[in-house]
């Protein structure tokens, strides 16, 4: 449901609420507009979702093959 949520947020010019969105440039993570980033780890826990410092150290690793620490 995070996944659908954010996906027609982003079709719609809106912010994502749960941050499943990102695009991958010049060797970056660049997230596509949040809805209220001071509260979307409380969110994404409601969907099951790890945190955002978690979420990107998974990103990191896959799309760029750094070691998380």
């Amino acid at each position: 449901m995070a996944l659908l949520t954010d996906r027609l947020a982003s079709a719609r010019g809106l912010p994502q609420e749960y941050v499943t969105r990102a695009d991958l440039r010049d060797g970056q993570i660049d997230l596509k507009p949040i809805r209220d980033s001071a509260q979307v780890d409380a969110r994404r826990a409601t969907m099951g979702l790890p945190p955002m410092t978690e979420y990107l150290r998974v990103l990191d690793s896959v799309y760029f093959g750094r070691i998380p620490r």
